[in-house]
Formats: structure tokens, C-alpha cells, sequence
């Protein structure tokens, strides 16, 4: 999947491709999202913004978030997210449209199950002797 293009502030933006730990923490199956609060989902998607944010870009919102770490839960990671950008002016509904193609996006960038399987035992190294 190609990098969608947002407009979350004044210039379009190309998002970046989140490592593949951040967006495997990111990643919810179809029944945990049936069970969470909207205020999750929320704060969910404007992580998915602030990890696919490129770092040459201006941040839309008041502060630029810092690197998402392991040991940060992610709910309250994407709540301070999300607050930042209503703070800097931005509607909940500019927020979720630009969120929801940030979270999509993170979830095409994980390897799929044909991916791995094609890349296990590959290996370039000279076979020993």
C-alpha cells in the first residue's frame, strides 16, 4: 500500500511508515474495537497520526509528540494526542478522517502471513563447509 496523503492543518502530508513493533501494539482484531469505548478509538487513531507524523514535517498540533516507547500504554499515548490537536484547533471529525486513514495505514504496513513464510530460511549467507 502506497503512503496516503492527509491534510491535517495547512499542507498535505505524506504519512511515514511506523516500525513494525509500534503498529503490532496498535494492532486491535474486529472484536476488541465491537468492545471499546469511543474515547479509545479515538485516541487509537490520533496515535496512528502521531507515529506515521514524518519527523521533516511540522507537527499540526501545539507540541510534537515524543517517540512512542514500549513501555507507554497506548490508550493514554493517543489521549495526549488527541487533546493536543483539539488544542491546536482541529475538529474531532478533521481529527477521526485523517486518524482513520493513519490507523489503515499502519495496519497495511505489518508483514502478512505470506511475507513471513516466503522470508523464513532465506538467507544469504555462504552455506559453511
Amino acid at each position: 500500500m502506497d503512503a496516503p496523503t492527509i491534510t491535517l492543518g495547512k499542507h498535505p502530508t505524506t504519512l511515514a511508515k511506523p516500525s513494525t513493533f509500534t503498529a503490532l501494539a496498535m494492532a486491535r482484531g474486529p472484536d476488541a474495537f465491537d468492545s471499546m469505548q469511543q474515547a479509545e478509538i479515538f485516541a487509537l487513531q490520533a496515535m496512528s497520526l502521531a507515529v506515521c507524523w514524518p519527523e521533516n514535517k511540522t507537527w499540526p498540533g501545539k507540541f510534537r509528540p515524543r517517540k512512542w516507547r514500549a513501555s507507554m500504554k497506548v490508550d493514554e499515548y493517543g489521549a495526549a494526542i488527541f487533546d493536543d490537536l483539539i488544542s491546536a484547533g482541529h475538529g474531532v471529525g478533521a481529527i477521526l478522517e485523517a486518524g482513520i486513514e493513519a490507523y489503515k495505514f499502519c495496519m497495511m504496513s505489518l508483514p502478512r502471513k505470506q511475507e513471513v513464510a516466503e522470508a523464513e530460511g532465506f538467507s544469504e549467507a555462504p552455506v559453511g563447509g
